[in-house]
Protein backbone atom coordinates (compact mmCIF):
# COMPACT_ATOMS: atom_id res chain seq x y z
CA UNK A 1 0.00 0.00 0.00
CA UNK A 2 1.02 3.31 -0.86
CA UNK A 3 1.45 6.23 1.86
CA UNK A 4 -1.02 8.03 -0.16
CA UNK A 5 -3.53 5.07 0.05
CA UNK A 6 -2.50 4.40 4.02
CA UNK A 7 -3.60 7.92 4.61
CA UNK A 8 -6.91 8.17 2.75
CA UNK A 9 -7.76 5.17 5.01
CA UNK A 10 -6.72 7.45 7.97
CA UNK A 11 -9.16 10.16 6.44
CA UNK A 12 -12.06 7.50 6.18
CA UNK A 13 -11.57 6.12 9.86
CA UNK A 14 -11.12 9.37 11.27
CA UNK A 15 -14.74 10.23 9.57
CA UNK A 16 -16.22 6.99 10.40
CA UNK A 17 -14.94 6.44 13.82
CA UNK A 18 -15.20 9.91 15.85
CA UNK A 19 -18.31 9.82 17.80
CA UNK A 20 -20.30 12.16 19.28
CA UNK A 21 -17.35 14.03 21.36
CA UNK A 22 -14.91 14.13 18.76
CA UNK A 23 -17.65 15.66 16.68
CA UNK A 24 -18.59 17.86 19.29
CA UNK A 25 -14.51 19.09 19.83
CA UNK A 26 -14.75 18.98 15.64
CA UNK A 27 -17.38 21.53 15.42
CA UNK A 28 -15.52 23.56 18.69
CA UNK A 29 -12.40 24.23 15.44
CA UNK A 30 -14.40 24.96 12.66
CA UNK A 31 -15.81 27.59 15.16
CA UNK A 32 -12.45 28.95 16.30
CA UNK A 33 -11.35 28.79 12.26
CA UNK A 34 -14.00 30.73 11.35
CA UNK A 35 -13.70 33.25 14.58
CA UNK A 36 -10.17 33.69 13.32
CA UNK A 37 -10.71 34.09 9.80
CA UNK A 38 -13.35 36.94 10.25
CA UNK A 39 -10.81 38.60 12.56
CA UNK A 40 -8.32 38.39 9.67
CA UNK A 41 -10.42 40.89 7.51
CA UNK A 42 -8.78 43.37 10.10
CA UNK A 43 -5.38 42.12 9.46
CA UNK A 44 -3.04 44.81 7.26
CA UNK A 45 -2.76 42.13 4.65
CA UNK A 46 -6.48 41.70 4.05
CA UNK A 47 -6.38 45.18 2.05
CA UNK A 48 -3.69 43.64 0.03
CA UNK A 49 -5.01 40.43 -0.58
CA UNK A 50 -8.14 42.51 -1.72
CA UNK A 51 -6.19 44.33 -4.32
CA UNK A 52 -4.80 41.54 -5.24
CA UNK A 53 -7.64 39.12 -5.21
CA UNK A 54 -10.38 41.59 -6.00
CA UNK A 55 -13.59 40.53 -4.50
CA UNK A 56 -13.97 36.63 -5.14
CA UNK A 57 -16.98 34.45 -4.40
CA UNK A 58 -18.09 31.45 -3.39
CA UNK A 59 -15.46 28.53 -3.37
CA UNK A 60 -13.22 29.93 -6.13
CA UNK A 61 -9.55 29.60 -6.00
CA UNK A 62 -9.43 33.02 -5.03
CA UNK A 63 -11.96 32.61 -2.21
CA UNK A 64 -10.28 29.47 -0.89
CA UNK A 65 -6.44 31.33 -1.11
CA UNK A 66 -7.66 34.71 0.65
CA UNK A 67 -10.21 32.36 3.79
CA UNK A 68 -6.95 30.36 4.05
CA UNK A 69 -4.45 33.33 4.38
CA UNK A 70 -6.62 35.36 6.81
CA UNK A 71 -7.39 32.40 9.14
CA UNK A 72 -3.79 32.05 9.75
CA UNK A 73 -2.23 35.50 9.63
CA UNK A 74 -2.77 36.25 13.43
CA UNK A 75 -1.22 33.14 14.34
CA UNK A 76 -4.23 32.57 16.31
CA UNK A 77 -5.37 29.07 14.30
CA UNK A 78 -5.18 25.47 16.03
CA UNK A 79 -2.37 23.18 15.92
CA UNK A 80 -1.66 19.84 16.15
CA UNK A 81 1.87 20.31 18.08
CA UNK A 82 3.37 16.50 17.37
CA UNK A 83 3.39 17.11 13.51
CA UNK A 84 3.31 20.54 13.66
CA UNK A 85 0.54 21.20 11.21
CA UNK A 86 -2.13 23.66 11.48
CA UNK A 87 -4.93 21.29 10.45
CA UNK A 88 -7.95 23.65 10.19
CA UNK A 89 -5.96 27.25 8.83
CA UNK A 90 -6.32 25.09 5.30
CA UNK A 91 -8.94 22.74 5.79
CA UNK A 92 -11.71 24.48 7.50
CA UNK A 93 -11.53 27.26 4.56
CA UNK A 94 -11.79 24.57 1.85
CA UNK A 95 -14.32 22.78 3.27
CA UNK A 96 -16.68 25.55 4.64
CA UNK A 97 -16.46 27.39 1.03
CA UNK A 98 -17.54 24.12 -0.92
CA UNK A 99 -20.30 23.31 1.94
CA UNK A 100 -21.71 26.56 1.75
CA UNK A 101 -21.69 26.94 -2.24
CA UNK A 102 -22.51 23.69 -2.70
CA UNK A 103 -25.38 23.84 -0.15
CA UNK A 104 -24.07 20.71 2.13
CA UNK A 105 -25.42 20.20 5.81
CA UNK A 106 -22.81 20.62 8.69
CA UNK A 107 -22.66 17.03 9.54
CA UNK A 108 -21.03 16.23 5.61
CA UNK A 109 -18.83 19.73 7.13
CA UNK A 110 -17.97 18.01 9.75
CA UNK A 111 -16.96 14.81 7.73
CA UNK A 112 -14.93 16.48 5.47
CA UNK A 113 -13.22 18.76 8.31
CA UNK A 114 -12.46 15.12 10.00
CA UNK A 115 -10.84 13.49 7.68
CA UNK A 116 -8.75 16.21 5.69
CA UNK A 117 -7.45 17.21 9.52
CA UNK A 118 -6.74 13.90 10.09
CA UNK A 119 -4.40 13.10 7.01
CA UNK A 120 -2.84 16.14 7.32
CA UNK A 121 -1.99 15.78 10.73
CA UNK A 122 -0.77 11.89 9.64
CA UNK A 123 1.31 12.98 7.00
CA UNK A 124 3.12 15.66 9.14
CA UNK A 125 3.81 12.39 12.15
CA UNK A 126 5.35 10.16 9.56
CA UNK A 127 7.56 12.56 8.26
CA UNK A 128 8.80 13.69 11.44
CA UNK A 129 6.75 17.17 11.26
CA UNK A 130 9.04 19.63 13.42
CA UNK A 131 11.93 17.54 12.50
CA UNK A 132 11.51 18.92 8.81
CA UNK A 133 12.30 22.86 10.55
CA UNK A 134 15.91 21.97 9.98
CA UNK A 135 15.87 21.25 6.52
CA UNK A 136 13.64 24.54 6.29
CA UNK A 137 10.24 22.54 5.25
CA UNK A 138 6.97 23.75 7.08
CA UNK A 139 4.84 21.14 7.47
CA UNK A 140 1.70 23.25 7.18
CA UNK A 141 2.23 24.32 4.38
CA UNK A 142 3.84 21.04 2.62
CA UNK A 143 0.83 18.81 4.17
CA UNK A 144 -2.15 21.41 4.16
CA UNK A 145 -2.83 21.13 0.35
CA UNK A 146 -3.57 17.22 1.13
CA UNK A 147 -6.01 17.78 3.38
CA UNK A 148 -8.08 20.34 1.86
CA UNK A 149 -7.98 17.69 -1.24
CA UNK A 150 -9.24 14.82 0.87
CA UNK A 151 -12.13 17.22 2.83
CA UNK A 152 -13.10 18.82 -0.79
CA UNK A 153 -13.44 15.09 -2.18
CA UNK A 154 -15.92 14.20 0.40
CA UNK A 155 -18.04 16.88 -0.65
CA UNK A 156 -17.76 15.93 -4.05
CA UNK A 157 -18.55 12.55 -3.23
CA UNK A 158 -15.68 11.41 -4.78
CA UNK A 159 -15.21 7.53 -4.72
CA UNK A 160 -11.34 6.11 -2.96
CA UNK A 161 -9.69 6.04 -6.15
CA UNK A 162 -10.50 9.43 -7.22
CA UNK A 163 -9.56 10.52 -3.82
CA UNK A 164 -6.06 9.03 -4.15
CA UNK A 165 -5.43 10.91 -7.53
CA UNK A 166 -6.44 14.36 -5.85
CA UNK A 167 -3.83 13.56 -3.13
CA UNK A 168 -1.53 12.34 -5.86
CA UNK A 169 -1.87 15.94 -7.54
CA UNK A 170 -1.07 17.56 -4.43
CA UNK A 171 2.02 15.79 -4.23
CA UNK A 172 3.13 16.23 -7.37
CA UNK A 173 3.47 20.30 -6.78
CA UNK A 174 4.56 20.01 -2.36
CA UNK A 175 6.51 22.57 -1.50
CA UNK A 176 7.11 25.63 1.93
CA UNK A 177 9.84 26.89 3.03
CA UNK A 178 9.96 28.55 6.22
CA UNK A 179 10.86 32.04 5.64
CA UNK A 180 14.80 33.41 6.42
CA UNK A 181 15.53 37.13 6.63
CA UNK A 182 11.67 38.14 6.24
CA UNK A 183 8.45 36.80 7.75
CA UNK A 184 5.66 38.98 5.85
CA UNK A 185 3.06 37.92 3.36
CA UNK A 186 4.87 35.41 1.74
CA UNK A 187 4.89 33.32 4.82
CA UNK A 188 1.73 33.29 5.51
CA UNK A 189 0.48 33.07 1.69
CA UNK A 190 1.43 29.28 1.53
CA UNK A 191 -1.16 28.81 4.16
CA UNK A 192 -3.82 30.27 1.63
CA UNK A 193 -1.73 28.39 -1.01
CA UNK A 194 -2.11 24.89 0.64
CA UNK A 195 -5.93 25.23 0.57
CA UNK A 196 -6.59 26.23 -3.00
CA UNK A 197 -4.17 23.71 -4.16
CA UNK A 198 -6.31 21.14 -2.23
CA UNK A 199 -9.71 22.29 -3.87
CA UNK A 200 -8.41 22.43 -7.36
CA UNK A 201 -6.36 19.20 -7.09
CA UNK A 202 -10.06 17.81 -5.99
CA UNK A 203 -12.15 19.49 -9.11
CA UNK A 204 -9.49 17.90 -11.18
CA UNK A 205 -10.14 14.39 -9.84
CA UNK A 206 -13.22 14.67 -10.23
CA UNK A 207 -12.87 15.55 -13.85
CA UNK A 208 -11.12 12.44 -14.18
CA UNK A 209 -7.65 13.98 -14.20
CA UNK A 210 -5.25 11.24 -12.45
CA UNK A 211 -1.42 11.22 -10.43
CA UNK A 212 1.38 8.88 -9.23
CA UNK A 213 -0.32 7.97 -5.82
CA UNK A 214 3.77 7.00 -4.54
CA UNK A 215 5.14 10.26 -4.94
CA UNK A 216 5.39 10.15 -1.17
CA UNK A 217 7.04 7.26 -1.09
CA UNK A 218 10.25 8.11 -2.74
CA UNK A 219 10.23 11.02 -4.13
CA UNK A 220 9.05 13.17 -1.17
CA UNK A 221 11.17 11.47 1.07
CA UNK A 222 14.06 12.12 -0.92
CA UNK A 223 12.97 16.02 -1.46
CA UNK A 224 12.69 16.04 2.37
CA UNK A 225 15.57 14.30 3.22
CA UNK A 226 13.31 12.60 5.83
CA UNK A 227 11.69 8.75 5.71
CA UNK A 228 8.20 8.11 6.18
CA UNK A 229 7.83 6.31 8.93
CA UNK A 230 5.09 3.19 9.92
CA UNK A 231 2.97 4.01 13.37
CA UNK A 232 0.32 3.06 15.00
CA UNK A 233 -2.74 5.37 15.16
CA UNK A 234 -4.70 6.35 17.72
CA UNK A 235 -8.75 5.12 17.74
CA UNK A 236 -9.87 8.98 17.79
CA UNK A 237 -9.31 11.54 15.24
CA UNK A 238 -5.54 13.61 15.49
CA UNK A 239 -7.91 16.83 15.81
CA UNK A 240 -8.67 15.47 19.04
CA UNK A 241 -5.23 16.31 20.26
CA UNK A 242 -5.08 19.79 18.58
CA UNK A 243 -4.89 22.92 20.58
CA UNK A 244 -7.08 25.68 20.26
CA UNK A 245 -4.50 28.82 21.00
CA UNK A 246 -5.33 31.38 23.89
CA UNK A 247 -2.86 33.79 22.21
CA UNK A 248 -2.02 35.23 18.85
CA UNK A 249 1.35 34.47 18.74
CA UNK A 250 4.27 32.00 17.31
CA UNK A 251 3.54 28.71 19.26
CA UNK A 252 6.94 28.56 20.61
CA UNK A 253 5.76 31.70 22.71
CA UNK A 254 2.64 30.45 24.40
CA UNK A 255 4.88 28.54 26.99
CA UNK A 256 7.03 31.77 27.25
CA UNK A 257 3.45 33.97 27.81
CA UNK A 258 2.23 31.17 30.53
CA UNK A 259 5.78 31.05 32.65
CA UNK A 260 5.44 35.20 32.80
CA UNK A 261 1.90 34.54 34.02
CA UNK A 262 2.73 32.01 36.40
CA UNK A 263 5.86 34.07 37.41
CA UNK A 264 3.92 37.65 38.26
CA UNK A 265 1.66 35.84 40.84
CA UNK A 266 4.43 35.91 43.08
CA UNK A 267 7.23 39.45 41.57
CA UNK A 268 6.52 42.01 40.46
CA UNK A 269 7.60 41.73 36.16
CA UNK A 270 7.88 45.67 35.66
CA UNK A 271 11.25 45.84 37.55
CA UNK A 272 12.79 43.08 35.70
CA UNK A 273 16.02 43.97 33.70
CA UNK A 274 16.53 41.15 31.68
CA UNK A 275 14.51 38.14 30.36
CA UNK A 276 16.43 35.03 29.00
CA UNK A 277 13.91 32.45 27.23
CA UNK A 278 14.84 28.79 26.96
CA UNK A 279 13.57 26.59 24.21
CA UNK A 280 13.83 23.49 21.78
CA UNK A 281 16.30 23.94 19.56
CA UNK A 282 14.21 23.27 16.38
CA UNK A 283 11.87 26.05 17.30
CA UNK A 284 14.26 28.88 17.38
CA UNK A 285 14.33 28.57 13.63
CA UNK A 286 10.97 30.89 13.18
CA UNK A 287 11.50 32.81 16.47
CA UNK A 288 12.99 35.65 17.30
CA UNK A 289 14.21 38.08 20.26
CA UNK A 290 13.26 41.03 17.89
CA UNK A 291 12.37 44.34 19.87
CA UNK A 292 11.97 46.56 16.55
CA UNK A 293 9.76 44.21 14.27
CA UNK A 294 9.13 44.92 11.00
CA UNK A 295 5.84 44.17 10.82
CA UNK A 296 3.03 42.47 12.51
CA UNK A 297 4.51 38.63 11.25
CA UNK A 298 7.85 39.67 12.47
CA UNK A 299 6.13 40.91 16.19
CA UNK A 300 3.81 37.38 16.17
CA UNK A 301 7.29 35.85 16.18
CA UNK A 302 9.08 38.07 19.02
CA UNK A 303 9.86 36.64 21.87
CA UNK A 304 10.46 40.82 22.91
CA UNK A 305 6.86 41.30 21.66
CA UNK A 306 5.09 38.38 23.66
CA UNK A 307 6.86 39.42 26.91
CA UNK A 308 5.76 42.72 26.10
CA UNK A 309 2.05 41.74 25.77
CA UNK A 310 2.09 40.01 28.90
CA UNK A 311 3.17 42.62 30.83
CA UNK A 312 0.65 44.90 29.37
CA UNK A 313 -1.58 42.09 29.90
CA UNK A 314 -2.91 41.90 26.61
CA UNK A 315 -1.01 38.64 25.13
CA UNK A 316 -4.17 37.43 23.69
CA UNK A 317 -4.73 40.58 21.90
CA UNK A 318 -4.32 40.27 18.17
CA UNK A 319 -4.29 44.21 17.77
CA UNK A 320 -1.07 44.51 20.02
CA UNK A 321 1.33 42.41 17.59
CA UNK A 322 -0.82 44.05 14.98
CA UNK A 323 0.86 47.10 15.85
CA UNK A 324 4.48 46.00 15.80
CA UNK A 325 5.48 48.85 18.27
CA UNK A 326 9.02 48.53 19.00
CA UNK A 327 10.01 47.07 22.68
CA UNK A 328 13.54 48.24 23.12
CA UNK A 329 13.05 48.97 26.49
CA UNK A 330 13.30 45.00 26.83
CA UNK A 331 16.56 43.17 27.05
CA UNK A 332 15.49 39.53 26.07
CA UNK A 333 17.88 36.51 25.23
CA UNK A 334 16.99 33.44 23.13
CA UNK A 335 18.56 30.23 23.75
CA UNK A 336 18.32 26.63 23.01
CA UNK A 337 18.13 23.86 26.25
CA UNK A 338 18.86 20.04 25.63
CA UNK A 339 16.96 19.41 28.57
CA UNK A 340 13.60 20.95 26.57
CA UNK A 341 14.57 19.36 23.03
CA UNK A 342 14.28 15.79 24.83
CA UNK A 343 10.66 16.57 25.80
CA UNK A 344 9.48 18.04 21.73
CA UNK A 345 7.75 18.24 20.26
CA UNK A 346 5.05 16.28 22.71
CA UNK A 347 5.75 18.91 24.62
CA UNK A 348 6.26 23.23 23.35
CA UNK A 349 8.19 23.80 26.42
CA UNK A 350 9.60 26.76 27.79
CA UNK A 351 11.61 28.11 30.43
CA UNK A 352 12.18 31.72 31.50
CA UNK A 353 14.18 33.22 33.74
CA UNK A 354 13.69 36.78 34.64
CA UNK A 355 16.47 39.16 36.46
CA UNK A 356 15.78 41.98 38.68
CA UNK A 357 17.68 45.25 39.13
CA UNK A 358 19.00 43.75 42.88
CA UNK A 359 20.34 41.02 41.22
CA UNK A 360 17.96 38.63 42.46
CA UNK A 361 16.46 35.75 40.00
CA UNK A 362 13.54 33.69 39.42
CA UNK A 363 12.99 30.69 36.44
CA UNK A 364 10.10 28.51 35.89
CA UNK A 365 9.51 25.78 33.40
CA UNK A 366 6.09 25.20 31.58
CA UNK A 367 5.77 22.00 29.50
CA UNK A 368 2.06 23.05 28.40
CA UNK A 369 0.50 26.01 27.39
CA UNK A 370 -3.01 26.47 27.76
CA UNK A 371 -5.16 24.95 25.25
CA UNK A 372 -2.98 22.13 24.47
CA UNK A 373 -4.36 19.03 24.62
CA UNK A 374 -3.18 18.70 28.72
CA UNK A 375 -4.96 21.68 29.31
CA UNK A 376 -7.64 22.31 26.90
CA UNK A 377 -9.58 25.46 26.73
CA UNK A 378 -13.24 25.54 28.35
CA UNK A 379 -16.09 26.07 25.99
CA UNK A 380 -16.99 29.34 27.75
CA UNK A 381 -13.10 30.61 26.63
CA UNK A 382 -13.64 29.40 23.25
CA UNK A 383 -16.89 30.81 23.28
CA UNK A 384 -15.51 34.17 24.40
CA UNK A 385 -12.19 33.96 22.03
CA UNK A 386 -14.87 33.98 19.17
CA UNK A 387 -16.73 36.10 20.32
CA UNK A 388 -14.06 38.72 20.64
CA UNK A 389 -12.62 37.70 17.04
CA UNK A 390 -16.08 38.32 15.37
CA UNK A 391 -17.07 41.18 16.87
CA UNK A 392 -17.32 43.03 13.96
CA UNK A 393 -20.48 41.21 12.53
CA UNK A 394 -22.19 42.36 15.57
CA UNK A 395 -23.46 39.99 18.61
CA UNK A 396 -26.53 39.27 16.82
CA UNK A 397 -24.55 37.45 13.73
CA UNK A 398 -22.08 36.25 16.84
CA UNK A 399 -24.86 34.51 18.93
CA UNK A 400 -26.43 32.97 16.11
CA UNK A 401 -22.70 31.68 14.82
CA UNK A 402 -22.19 30.10 18.18
CA UNK A 403 -25.50 28.31 18.44
CA UNK A 404 -25.45 26.88 15.20
CA UNK A 405 -21.65 25.97 15.22
CA UNK A 406 -22.06 23.73 18.52
CA UNK A 407 -24.42 21.70 17.41
CA UNK A 408 -23.02 21.31 13.54
CA UNK A 409 -23.77 17.33 12.91
CA UNK A 410 -28.07 19.51 13.04
CA UNK A 411 -27.30 22.02 10.74
CA UNK A 412 -29.46 21.33 7.23
CA UNK A 413 -27.40 23.65 5.17
CA UNK A 414 -23.71 25.22 5.22
CA UNK A 415 -24.65 28.58 3.04
CA UNK A 416 -26.77 29.88 6.33
CA UNK A 417 -23.54 30.25 8.32
CA UNK A 418 -22.10 31.74 5.19
CA UNK A 419 -24.94 34.38 4.99
CA UNK A 420 -24.14 34.75 8.96
CA UNK A 421 -20.42 35.36 8.16
CA UNK A 422 -21.21 37.61 5.41
CA UNK A 423 -18.95 35.57 2.39
CA UNK A 424 -20.91 36.42 -0.52
CA UNK A 425 -21.49 33.27 -2.51
CA UNK A 426 -22.04 33.33 -6.47
CA UNK A 427 -25.99 34.01 -7.58
CA UNK A 428 -26.03 31.51 -9.71
CA UNK A 429 -25.47 28.90 -7.31
CA UNK A 430 -22.91 25.71 -8.53
CA UNK A 431 -24.24 23.14 -9.97
CA UNK A 432 -24.58 20.06 -7.12
CA UNK A 433 -21.09 18.42 -6.61
CA UNK A 434 -22.73 15.08 -8.09
CA UNK A 435 -24.51 16.14 -11.18
CA UNK A 436 -20.54 17.61 -11.56
CA UNK A 437 -18.76 14.24 -11.11
CA UNK A 438 -21.39 12.37 -13.26
CA UNK A 439 -20.79 14.55 -16.01
CA UNK A 440 -16.64 14.25 -15.59
CA UNK A 441 -17.38 10.53 -15.51
CA UNK A 442 -19.56 10.51 -18.31
CA UNK A 443 -17.02 12.35 -20.19
CA UNK A 444 -14.12 9.06 -19.72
Amino acid sequence: MTLIADLVSAGWQARWSAGPRERELAARHVLDALGCAVAGREHPISGRLARWLGEPAGASRAEVLRYATLTHIDEFDSIHPASAVLPCASVVPAAFLRAAADHRSGGQLLDAVLAGSEIAIEAGLRFGGPALYANSWWPSALFGSLGAAAATCILLGLDRAATESALGICAAGLGGLLSDSVLGDGHYLLVGRAAADGVDAADAAACGMRASTSLLDGPAAAALQQQPTARDRPPIPHLAGSAIKPYPCARPLHAVVAALTELAVDADLATATNFTVLLPGPLLRFVTAEREPAGPAEAAASAACAIAAALAGRAADPAFFRAARPVPHLAVHLAASQDLARAFPQHWAATVEVTFSSGSRIRRTVLDAPGDPSQPLTDDEIIGKFRQQAASLGARAADDLVRECLDLDAVEDVAALADLLGVAMPQNRRRPPEARVAQARAGD
